[in-house]
């Protein structure tokens, strides 16, 4: 199922099984996720890099960070074109941080361009 209404199940799903650590299915939940946000607000929107990143935390938290990597580099290039979405895109390079710590490669720092909230 890819209908919008999911989504009001599927988010909170995916937080509880995070919260019992039930990583596997909260992945799940989140991949359904961001399949549905993209086929019903288009793949550069922002409602896509918010649930890319949800679904990039939750990949690192299991180890996988490679994937981890490149969903939430993926989140942060729409992210910054969105003003509203500020907090969510600092909060995404502190993600990529984090996996990028993991994975011994250097840490970025956020764009000069968005440090004032400009796209």
């Amino acid at each position: 199922p890819t209908s919008p209404q999911l989504l009001k199940v599927l988010t909170p799903m995916a937080i509880y099984a995070t919260v019992t650590s039930d990583f596997k299915t909260a992945e799940d939940c989140y991949r359904q996720s961001v399949k549905i946000q993209e086929q019903t607000t288009g793949a550069s929107s922002p409602q896509v890099g918010s649930a890319l990143t949800l679904l990039a935390s939750t990949l690192s938290r299991t180890g996988n960070y490679s994937e981890a990597a490149g969903l939430q580099e993926r989140a942060m290039r729409i992210l910054k074109k969105s003003p509203d979405y500020r907090s969510l895109y600092e909060a995404s390079v502190d993600n990529l941080n984090y996996v990028n710590t993991q994975m011994g490669r250097p840490m970025i720092a956020m764009d000069d361009d968005t440090a004032d909230g400009a796209p």
